[in-house]
């Protein structure tokens, strides 16, 4: 499981869409689905149904977004810290 998989995923259970997931994060729909594809493929079960014109999730992709949801946040705030201790560093060595 990779990070861009999770924010991928994160993305289309949010908007609702491939396309729309692939707008807001600069891949085409193709990509999208590639990183859903092999995430469901990781986790051997389906995480988003067709539902007329939306995408939503499945009871397994229910399960899963919250989690992604604190990971990517986990991530994100761990290399914001990163970032601030290199800062930190660097003004220190002038």
């Amino acid at each position: 499981m990779q990070f861009r998989q999770l924010e991928v995923f994160c993305m289309v259970a949010e908007l609702g869409s491939f396309t729309k997931a692939a707008e807001a994060l600069y891949l085409t729909q193709p990509g999208v689905t590639f990183h859903i594809r092999t995430l469901e493929q990781q986790m051997g079960t389906k995480l988003f149904v067709r539902e007329g014109h939306k995408m939503a999730l499945t009871e397994a992709g229910k399960t899963l977004y919250p989690y992604a949801l604190r990971a990517l946040e986990d991530l994100r705030q761990g290399f914001s810290e990163v970032q601030k201790l290199l800062n930190s560093s660097q003004k220190m060595v002038h």
